[in-house]
């Protein structure tokens, strides 16, 4: 609901508009009326209107001057004029005070209906706007913007929060400027995520009608994972973790249940295994077994082919003892160090840190992070890594042509792992030192590329069948990819 306020030193005028917008303007409700424009300015200050309708001649202060004076104190405030014939050029210059539109007395129920409905259109845009900068500032810990009515952007008494991720977490350095998926126009779950794997769902609890909110959760969590149905697309291709709430929450409580939320995300994500948590129900992880000093033994006293048993064995161990990601990554960088102290490590700290780091991120499972690891450890060899005599940049070339030939298939790491025969830490190597990125941002960037080509070849193309032919089996989920990178909405790109 938008909020309007009526200045008018007509009592009869006032209340016509009034009337107009209670009985044929359901988006909106008269949040105040005034008699002129010191009074309007006035009430401004405890209403904090969307919408000021001012008529042109007031004593005082006219609705030029109004006008003037909300561009200055409220930018974002939209101001209709109303005017008598013998004013009309007078109206038409406030236009250069902000005014977005101007009517003619009298009034007509439906010219003000059609007016209002086109002022919705803008303030659904900045309010969703609005929406996603306060959950990315929420959501990245960052200040909330001045002067924001959240109890305007979340109208709502009763909101469901959940936080679902797809696959692993990605910690590293490596991971780079992460792309924001936003709510789009419209959408009555509000949505945001930090990267392409990510969403966090602010959901009024009037939506969750004959239903639950678990049931919302799993169809997000599909259309996070890109596809029709979830089982088609998790187990052997991937993992999820979802956290979500049973009770509801009010705007108040959000910075502190998101907070939550992320911190049960972080220390609960096990890689390989599909999650789905209830917040009120999580528990801080046990405390764990360290291995640093077991780790720093073997490294000393072991040769390469005893190490790559022994570190079999642990991810063994690992995984029947279900240990979180965040805990085996710290546990993996130690063993890289000491990788390094001991001159057992192929290039630098840092470059193998961020190899790592993708490993992690890419892995469906614990063996495939496993193999990566011993990939890392046996880099020296490099016919092991890439095939005997392989130049490394005509199979990046072949690699690249491969995925613009299949584009529109489900592409993933794994994949090209086994159509090109090699390890997920040559891949990633590959596409950091030809690329200057992972695969999954390539990735991304050839699919947006591909569809900008798309749509400026083909204009009237509907954005689904844009989407299908880029890889994206839901198109909202490309939209929000789509959005991310470029700036614009599909529908709205122009090349």
């Amino acid at each position: 609901m938008y909020r309007v306020l009526v200045a008018d030193d007509e009592p009869a005028a006032r209340n016509h508009i009034v009337n107009i917008i209670k009985k044929k303007c359901s988006n909106y409700d008269v949040c105040a009326v005034a008699e002129d424009g010191r009074d309007a300015l006035e009430k401004l200050g405890e209403c904090a209107a969307d919408v000021v309708i001012t008529d042109v001649k007031m004593p005082i202060m006219d609705g030029i001057e109004l006008s003037g004076k909300i561009k200055q104190l409220y930018p974002q405030m939209l101001v209709i004029v109303v005017s008598g014939y013998q004013e009309f050029e007078y109206a038409k210059g406030a236009l250069k005070n902000g005014v977005i539109d101007y009517l003619l007395k009298p009034v007509r129920p439906m010219t003000l209906k059609e007016t209002l409905d086109k002022m919705t259109e803008k303030l659904d845009i900045l309010y969703c706007s609005q929406r996603n900068e306060v959950l990315g500032c929420l959501c990245n810990e960052r200040e909330l913007p001045k002067q924001v009515a959240m109890e305007q952007l979340f109208q709502e008494d009763a909101y469901y929060l959940a936080l679902l991720h797809i696959n692993a977490l990605h910690h590293g350095r490596g991971a780079g400027k992460q792309m924001e998926l936003l709510t789009m126009e419209g959408e009555q779950i509000y949505c945001y995520g930090r990267n392409e794997r990510e969403l966090l769902l602010v959901c009024p609890k009037k939506l969750v009608y004959g239903g639950t909110f678990s049931q919302v959760v799993e169809a997000q969590l599909a259309r996070l994972g890109n596809v029709p149905g979830r089982e088609e697309r998790f187990g052997e291709n991937g993992f999820y973790t979802a956290v979500y709430s049973r009770q509801t929450y009010s705007w108040r409580e959000f910075s502190l249940k998101i907070k939550e939320l992320y911190q049960t995300l972080e220390r609960n994500v096990r890689i390989g295994e599909n999650q789905l948590l209830l917040l009120e129900n999580t528990e801080a992880g046990r405390k764990q077994e360290s291995y640093f000093e077991r780790m720093e033994q073997m490294v000393k006293d072991s040769q390469r082919s005893r190490l790559r048993a022994q570190i079999r064995e642990l991810f063994s161990v690992w995984e029947r003892q279900r240990q979180t990601q965040k805990w085996v990554e710290n546990q993996l960088h130690y063993l890289l160090c000491l990788l390094s102290k001991y001159g057992l490590l192929e290039g630098s700290i840092e470059e193998n840190s961020m190899v790592l780091d993708d490993a992690v991120a890419d892995a469906f499972s614990m063996k495939e992070l496993c193999e990566s690891v011993l990939a890392i450890l046996d880099a020296g060899a490099e016919e092991g890594l890439y095939g005997a005599g392989m130049d490394k940049e005509l199979l990046f070339k072949k690699i690249q042509k491969f995925m613009l030939c299949h584009l529109s298939e489900e592409l993933s790491v794994q994949r090209l792992c086994r159509e090109f025969a090699v390890s997920q830490t040559s891949l990633g190597k590959l596409f950091r030192t030809y690329a200057g990125c992972s695969f999954n941002t390539c990735l991304t960037k050839v699919r947006v590329e591909e569809a900008k080509k798309i749509l400026t070849e083909e204009p009237g193309i509907f954005i689904r069948d844009v989407a299908e032919r880029t890889g994206y089996k839901d198109q909202f989920y490309f939209s929000r990819i789509f959005r991310a990178v470029t700036g614009v909405c599909p529908s709205d790109y122009h090349g």
